[in-house]
């Protein structure tokens, strides 16, 4: 075989997995594409088509049984496939590789024949949104006609799921937003009306004050008006007591 006359080249190995897939050999052929992959320069397009092609053989029913890489787990899967799918977003096979570890096991048999593979987690409505719109993407790439509907049939209902949920999830958070805006101004006009209360109350100790200030001022005067014309009394007094 090719590959295995250059065993450090890319192109045999990316050849002959090809050729093993369109004989339907998916067990022989994902090795091979998971070679490519290790030959490739990673972060290069080459390379994210490989890992795409390896994925979409790997998760085959009759890869079942084979080894599988290290990032054969639902965290790697979904980072890979972001990487995957922002070097190479004009391939199918990148396109459908996302959608696919977007959508998990969210749509339970018979409706959903294919599933997941691997341990998957929960999945939010956003990213099954998000997995229609990368399985659009992978229609309009793929020169396959069954594969165009399979692929827009999918998205139809990934939209049917998610759509309701993001619709709830928009109101609920409408709401809450509502209801802690109700909340802060509630907070605010209590706010208000205790400074308002603490102002009227501050006011009338300030007036008190003032008011008691004044009166003894007043006081002190009258005291000191009392004090003089008690001494100016007292000095007439003496004054005509000296002229007999």
């Amino acid at each position: 075989m090719p590959a295995l006359q250059w065993p450090d080249q890319v192109v045999p190995h990316w050849n002959l997995a090809t050729a093993l897939k369109r004989s339907s050999r998916f067990v022989e052929a994902a090795p091979m594409f998971l070679k490519a992959m290790e030959l490739y320069e990673e972060g290069t397009k080459g390379w994210a088509e490989a890992a795409a092609e390896s994925f979409d053989l790997l998760k085959h029913p009759d890869c079942d049984e084979e080894p599988k890489p290290e990032w054969w787990n639902d965290e790697a899967l979904k980072a890979l496939s972001a990487r995957v799918v922002a070097l190479a977003p004009d391939r199918h096979q990148p396109c459908a590789m996302r959608a696919c570890v977007l959508v998990g096991d969210t749509f339970s048999k018979p409706h959903w024949k294919e599933g997941a593979h691997w341990n998957v987690g929960p999945r939010t409505a956003a990213e099954v949104k998000e997995a229609a719109t990368w399985y659009r993407r992978a229609a309009m790439l793929t020169r396959s006609p069954a594969g165009k509907l399979r692929c827009d049939r999918i998205a139809r209902h990934c939209d049917e799921y998610a759509d309701p949920l993001l619709a709830k999830e928009a109101a609920e958070a409408a709401k809450a937003h509502a209801a802690a805006e109700a909340e802060a101004a509630a907070a605010r006009a209590a706010a208000e009306a205790e400074a308002a209360e603490a102002l009227k109350v501050a006011e009338a100790k300030a007036t008190a004050a003032a008011e008691e200030l004044l009166a003894e001022e007043e006081k002190e005067k009258q005291q000191a008006a009392k004090k003089t014309a008690s001494k100016t009394k007292e000095g007439k007094g003496k004054k005509g007591k000296g002229r007999r």
